[in-house]
């Protein structure tokens, strides 16, 4: 179980050398969850986010908000799109392959 552990964190410190810094700024590549992400901060938080992301941050909350969340669909957009990605029955097989070898 521990050698199973240890493959899991090595194949995630490796897929999280190739993000960017950008990438790592946001908590996650999801949209509703960035959303629920940045509801739950106050204004100062999300000025301090969009500085991070080397945004302009504005003292209007709802356009901080509308600025984040359109820079979030520009980044992420077109790369990820967790709910629609279908993978063929060949590429699943070889994933299934390489799962079952790690256990």
């Amino acid at each position: 179980m521990a050698n199973k552990k240890n493959k899991e964190e090595t194949v995630e410190k490796v897929i999280g050398s190739f993000k960017s810094r950008q990438d790592r700024l946001y908590s996650t590549n999801n949209i509703k969850e960035y959303q629920r992400s940045i509801e739950k901060m106050n204004l100062a938080e999300l000025q301090d986010h969009a500085i991070s992301l080397g945004f302009k941050p504005s003292h209007n909350r709802s356009n901080l908000e509308k600025t984040l969340i359109t820079q979030f669909h520009k980044r992420f957009g077109d790369i990820y799109k967790p709910e629609e990605t279908k993978i063929s029955k060949d590429k699943q097989k070889k994933i299934d392959s390489v799962l079952q070898s790690w256990k």
